[in-house]
């Protein structure tokens, strides 16, 4: 486990050197196991870790993982060493980058998808491209907050729709921006903010087991809501 792939692998290494300085060379190749990448979770399909001895430990990696999205099947392709690692996207049927970027982070192509979410969209190809943390992720950091997203909510977030009886809309397709942080161990405390000031909402997120969380809102204009979250990753 580790940088977001989650693995199991076999394989067979021959280690000789010194304990100081060990030469290992060999191969493990992937049993199964999923990459996440961009929030999503691609599924290993293929994977290789060659280990080519020398003083330096940093084994070369070749490993291919896909995810659907939209109307097409996404490739995300891990090479080069392990200290330096490269992500090449592609897709079947082939698209350009960004438009295998827009469908696997909204499930939309770019001509329907929102000005924020075009920025998640070029943040995550800089990223790609080495160019290393996004706008996002820099502010995200600066502000000191373990969540920061920027772009379309899911259904109801501008306001509740946990308990649309209470005065939550069942559904919102405003740009919202959102942020929040973890307060003690399990315990979420955030904040949306739409493109109205009715629109804000704060969310407290409670981790009752490793599966099991409860999320309460309560909106600007008084609705509120409850819900109770089962999560199970295979």
């Amino acid at each position: 486990r580790g940088h977001g792939l989650d693995s199991e692998w076999r394989g067979q290494l021959e280690i000789a050197g010194t304990s100081a300085s060990p030469a290992i060379t060999g191969t493990l190749e992937a049993v199964r196991g999923s990459f996440d990448l961009l929030g999503k979770n691609f599924r290993l399909t293929r994977g290789a870790i060659l280990f080519e001895g020398g003083d330096k430990f940093d084994p070369r990696l070749d490993i291919a993982t896909e995810v659907t999205a939209s109307d097409i099947v996404a490739q995300a392709v891990i090479g080069g060493l392990a200290s330096a690692p490269t992500v090449t996207l592609s897709s079947t049927p082939a698209v350009p980058q960004d438009e295998i970027l827009s469908r696997v982070l909204f499930n939309r192509g770019l001509g329907q998808i929102t000005v924020g979410e075009g920025l998640q969209v070029a943040q995550a190809a800089a990223t790609l491209a080495g160019g290393g943390p996004g706008v996002l992720d820099r502010l995200r950091s600066g502000l000191g907050l373990d969540r920061l997203s920027f772009g379309a909510p899911a259904p109801g977030v501008a306001s509740s729709n946990l308990n649309p009886a209470a005065g939550g809309s069942a559904t919102s397709n405003s740009t919202a921006i959102s942020g929040g942080k973890y307060v003690a161990e399990g315990v979420y405390v955030g904040a949306t903010q739409g493109t109205t000031p009715q629109s804000s909402k704060v969310t407290v997120e409670i981790e009752l087991r490793p599966r099991v969380t409860v999320e309460t809102d309560l909106s600007q204009t008084g609705g509120s809501g409850i819900g109770l979250n089962y999560k199970y990753d295979y």
